[in-house]
């Protein structure tokens, strides 16, 4: 009887970490990771870890994460992490030596790890080494995070043709849905800068990437993008936080079930009216003269960052002009 019910205390604290991530409630994640940790249960290292993460301090996740293997060194996830944070820390010997422990283990997935592997290799610019374990990997789940890899390593061998064309391949098979947004920014983003690898002009890839973005908002590999293209740069700049206020006109199709909308975007520009200027490429043409600054914030200044957009938010319209 104590023991059902240790494991479905266990359970719904596990459920709560993961819900406490995706809702970046980090402090509040560490908080479970360590009632789970007191509770012997594994998967504290996991919460913990993704937590230190998204809080920027990925030493102290490679910390707790070597903390975990060493405790319960048959969880094959965690050595995957583990080797995942050390590939992002640059100390790949290290990250491969971890992904090799993680193919020790028992009921491992070795088709993620093999995944990661290649993702490794990429950064370690063996490219012929990557594309190698690319195929061994028979695993249909995988096939979109494969085929970006593989974009990777073929964009690493020069074979810029064959890696737009799996670029392109790759964005259309792609569903509009939120679990594939972060994917489709950065496939998009990759396809941009191979265009330009390719000599095409950097006004028509520049288009299109502003075009992408009205479809996915958040798509901040494609912002780097377009603000590496523009290379604007001022001494001057500050990076703003403006809410802005649309009014939809009249005479525009979306009118009947909207008459305005409240957005935020991160700037970084010289000043606010700059700013706006960036904005209004981003909206479409019944609003771009209909944009107003409602709220503003100076959050740092950023002298040597490129000028331009650098997040966008969803929209909040509302249906009464009053």
């Amino acid at each position: 009887m104590l023991g059902n019910f240790k494991r479905k205390r266990t359970e719904k604290l596990t459920a709560e970490g993961f819900e406490c991530l995706n809702n970046e409630e980090y402090e509040k994640a560490l908080k479970i990771a360590d009632q789970l940790e007191e509770l012997r249960f594994s998967s504290s290292f996991e919460i913990a870890a993704q937590a230190y993460s998204g809080l920027g301090d990925l030493e102290k996740a490679v910390s707790v994460l070597e903390r975990g293997v060493k405790l319960a060194p048959d969880v094959w996830g965690n050595w995957q992490l583990l080797g995942n944070y050390l590939s992002d820390l640059e100390r790949f010997e290290s990250a491969a030596s971890a992904y090799r422990d993680a193919l020790k283990c028992p009921n491992a997935s070795v088709s993620s790890i093999q995944l990661n592997q290649a993702i490794l290799a990429n950064r370690q610019n063996n490219f012929n080494e990557a594309l190698q374990i690319l195929e061994k990997i028979d695993d249909k789940d995988l096939f979109l995070h494969i085929s970006e890899a593989r974009i990777s390593a073929l964009k690493g061998l020069s074979k810029i043709g064959e890696a737009i064309s799996l670029a392109k391949q790759v964005l259309s098979e792609l569903s509009d849905n939120d679990k594939h947004a972060e994917l489709r920014d950065r496939v998009a983003a990759a396809l941009g800068s191979l265009r330009l690898m390719s000599g095409e002009v950097k006004e028509l890839v520049r288009n299109w990437a502003i075009d992408s973005t009205k479809n996915h908002v958040r798509s901040r590999m494609l912002l780097a993008l377009i603000r590496d293209i523009d290379a604007k740069y001022s001494k001057t700049a500050n990076y703003y936080r403006l809410l802005i206020h649309g009014i939809i006109p009249i005479t525009s199709p979306r009118y009947r079930e909207a008459k305005g909308f409240f957005t935020t975007y991160d700037v970084v520009a010289d000043n606010v009216d700059e700013g706006l200027q960036f904005i209004r490429e981003f909206e479409n043409d019944d609003v771009k003269g209909n944009l107003f600054i409602d709220e503003e914030e100076i959050l740092e200044q950023r002298p040597n960052d490129p000028k331009g957009v650098y997040r966008r938010n969803g929209y909040s319209f509302y249906e009464r002009e009053d």
